[in-house]
């Protein structure tokens, strides 16, 4: 098309684009193994579609990209059903030029804040669609930041997308690895507004959450986790504690050996 719109010439283009490589993804998906249409987390992995080519030639004026993005994840959400194939599109974008990672980002942030606006089926594409993204790395893990979980702050829909989101993150990653990298002390701080902390009331909230929708797997980890985490706060608070005890004994014996005779 002349221009990057956002409508069904839109869908229809981006899907005639990949040609048979659409269908190669889509069986892929229906296959014995459902990881196949996923690829892997190298560039080689990835199919060498026709559209992804394409897409990648248009000529776009500076901060067109952003417009690239929102086509596809638009495009995306108007399937009747999720389409591995979007995921492969937006993940081969974002290997070749780091901009469209950035802009994959901000719309992860803006689709979660308008999350209430989507109906359901739009909401599973789109929460497919980051969790292939999230899973294959081509987004950072930090996106996981914009989502606080607790009961104030979420709505039917939003859990909804929370839950399909990690569903598919552990059926393309697996429970354990999806546990490694919840647990990674380097990741951490990007998972506190999902694994609150901070009240009883909040960490109650988020691990009867994950536990009602089958994930109770991710809970007990996790619980074990903070639980050694705070334990060696608490250590460290009584050393510090130690620590200026000693430090003020230390002062007043000085201070008593100057005033002897």
């Amino acid at each position: 098309p002349g221009s990057i719109g956002r409508n069904a010439r839109s869908v229809r283009w981006v899907r005639e684009a990949g040609g048979e490589e659409e269908n190669a993804a889509a069986a892929a998906a229906a296959g014995d193994d459902p990881r196949a249409a996923y690829g892997g987390d190298k560039e080689d992995d990835i199919p060498d579609d026709q559209a992804g080519h394409k897409l990648a030639e248009i000529k776009l004026e500076p901060a067109q990209e952003m417009e690239l993005c929102i086509m596809l994840l638009e495009c995306c959400s108007q399937e009747r059903t999720y389409l591995p194939y979007y995921g492969l599109l937006a993940q081969r974008l974002c290997l070749i030029n780091k901009v469209y990672q950035k802009n994959f980002e901000k719309c992860f942030a803006k689709q979660y804040s308008m999350i209430d606006r989507l109906d359901t089926n739009k909401l599973g594409n789109v929460a497919n669609f980051f969790a292939h993204l999230l899973a294959t790395d081509a987004l950072p893990w930090h996106v996981l930041a914009y989502i606080r979980l607790t009961e104030e702050d979420t709505t039917s829909s939003s859990r909804i997308f929370i839950k399909i989101l990690f569903h598919e993150l552990s059926d393309h990653l697996g429970i354990r690895q999806l546990n490694k990298r919840l647990s990674d002390p380097k990741m951490k701080d990007y998972f506190d507004s999902i694994f609150l902390m901070d009240h009883p009331k909040n960490t109650r909230f988020w691990i009867n959450f994950f536990t009602s929708i089958g994930l109770g797997g991710i809970t007990e980890t996790l619980r074990e986790y903070q639980c050694l985490q705070c334990n060696n706060r608490s250590q460290n608070q009584v050393l510090m504690r130690v620590a200026e005890t000693q430090v003020r004994e230390g002062r007043c014996k000085e201070t008593d050996g100057r005033r002897a005779p």
